[in-house]
């Protein structure tokens, strides 16, 4: 005759990280729609226990330019046009070694923004082997 298992036993144990989603989706749940709808365009029920919606600002927050952007993208044209075959990455060394403080994501953004790109290389024909 097969034995008993205690149910303690039988149904495991969540993790933290488990329990946490069980949770928000049981939340997810619990809204209707309208707020569900607010919530995704950016607002957020107000604390306090206040009526209405307060906007989520740091998600709001426009990106501004760095103060040296202009002159850098003048820089990285100027080393594109004096050495035509140079990627993004030679660039950000040249530019580097210049005394700019920058790293290769920054120059290939810039690149790619101005439409710098670094030609292809032409493959020779090659005939057939004949054999």
């Amino acid at each position: 005759m097969p034995r008993a298992v205690p149910v303690s036993r039988t149904v495991p144990k969540l993790s933290v990280e488990h329990r946490k989603a069980a949770e928000a989706k049981e939340w997810n749940r619990s809204l209707d729609l309208e707020t569900k709808i607010a919530i995704k365009s950016g607002l957020r029920p107000k604390s306090g226990g206040e009526d209405g919606w307060d906007e989520l600002h740091h998600q709001r927050e426009i990106p501004r330019g760095r103060d040296d952007e202009v002159q850098l993208t003048a820089d990285v044209i100027e080393q594109a046009r004096q050495y035509g075959r140079y990627g993004y990455r030679k660039i950000a060394a040249l530019l580097r070694r210049a005394g700019w403080l920058v790293n290769d994501k920054r120059i290939g953004r810039i690149g790619r923004r101005e439409g710098l790109k670094v030609p292809a290389r032409q493959t020779q024909a090659r005939s057939p082997m004949v054999g």
